[in-house]
């Protein structure tokens, strides 16, 4: 199903002879690792999709796929990168995070000012993993005039779910034919285990606007399944979707019960506010002292660099904001059994080290949004 899914995501975007010719050359793709483990094979579900890659697809591949998904990551990185650079790229497909340190590496190593220069024939990139929105305009900055197209891919280890379009950037399709039933919970409460007792409702019955949990039943063996996320419907004839957060990733230390979707989203409203940009973030609560107050601590990669009166800005309307929206955080807020917030800036190689000292360094490799170990949280204070 994840071979016929890339199938349809392909033919969605290859709709004109115009595009067939546009991308007809060298692909660079940036797969997971897949090893074998007593008898059985473990890995990222973008190396088993790399290994299944159909023959024509095969052809247009700068390296080939099933070798990279059994190398290393910084061994996987190199190769990739020296091969690019040594070709006419027409499409990227990675993680958007590792995009992002693509480039930085091609323009610190060829001296030029904008991707474009490098491969000016680049006219597709394929993204997934982690929501592209935050890096999109970033990408686009650093690659110049002409972007090329983006389509971004939404699934799990329990398969693909959903792709965007290139006219829309916002919401995705939901591929409801593809040997997968959905699901959905609404109201879902954070406790996973009690997902699968609670109502649902089938596709044709959501209503647009409301946030669901979604289960999955599959014909690799899954049943009744909760994929761990929250989505919310755009439009429901075809069905649209937004993906707002991890049901489990609720912040809640010290009681504030602050759910993913809800940091996100004040975050934005107070990024607008203050008139700046970021790429991502990651949020965890932390204790220094005895004789302190908790606070949350937001690390935040910026598309710009930010001086420190805008980030005390930043600070004070995301505390004002999130009062608004969560009234356990508003509580303790005003009991003072929480601090005001700390905003502080990293950079995409912050995130690279911490990656690396952490053993996360990989091809689906990503920062949490929440943090929830207190080394963490201080390695981080480290390098902003």
């Amino acid at each position: 199903s994840d071979c016929r899914f890339m199938r349809l995501v392909s033919l969605d975007y290859l709709n004109s002879w115009r595009r067939v010719r546009s991308i007809w050359g060298r692909h660079l793709s940036l797969p997971g690792s897949v090893e074998q483990k007593e008898g059985y094979m473990v890995g990222e579900i973008s190396g088993f999709s790399a290994q299944n890659t159909p023959w024509w697809l095969r052809l247009f591949q700068l390296n080939d796929p099933e070798e990279l998904t059994k190398m290393g990551f910084d061994e996987k990185f190199e190769r990739a990168l020296d091969s690019a650079l040594q070709a006419d790229l027409k499409v990227i497909t990675a993680v958007p995070s590792w995009i992002l340190t693509l480039f930085h590496q091609a323009l610190e190593r060829t001296g030029k000012e904008a991707v474009s220069d490098i491969w000016p024939n680049l006219h597709l990139m394929v993204c997934g993993g982690v929501k592209l929105a935050g890096y999109r305009s970033h990408l686009e900055k650093l690659y110049g005039s002409n972007p090329p197209d983006f389509i971004e891919t939404y699934g799990a280890s329990e398969g693909y779910f959903a792709f965007g379009d290139c006219q829309r950037q916002s919401d995705l399709r939901l591929v409801y034919d593809n040997d997968i039933f959905f699901e959905f919970v609404p109201d879902p409460l954070p406790d996973m285990e009690s997902l699968s007792i609670q109502p649902s409702v089938p596709l044709w019955q959501v209503e647009t606007g409301q946030p669901y949990a979604m289960l999955v039943t599959t014909n690799a063996g899954l049943w009744r399944y909760a994929v761990n996320d929250i989505i919310r419907f755009t439009a429901t004839a075809p069905p649209r979707i937004e993906v707002l957060g991890r049901l489990s990733e609720m912040l809640d230390t010290y009681g504030e019960g602050l759910y993913l979707y809800e940091a996100e989203q004040a975050l934005n409203k107070a990024c607008d506010d203050v008139k700046v940009k970021y790429t991502s973030f990651t949020v965890g609560s932390d204790l220094e002292s005895e004789r302190e107050t908790p606070r949350h601590y937001w690390f935040v990669q910026f598309s710009e660099p930010v001086h420190t009166e805008r980030l005390q800005k930043l600070q004070q309307k995301l505390d004002e904001i999130l009062q608004e929206i969560n009234r356990h955080y508003a509580i303790r807020r005003e009991s003072r059994a929480l601090n005001s917030p700390v905003v502080k800036s990293i950079d995409q190689q912050d995130i690279n080290s911490w990656m690396d000292v952490t053993n996360r360094k990989q091809a689906q490799g990503k920062l949490p949004s929440i943090l929830t170990n207190s080394s963490d949280i201080a390695y981080f204070k480290s390098r902003s």
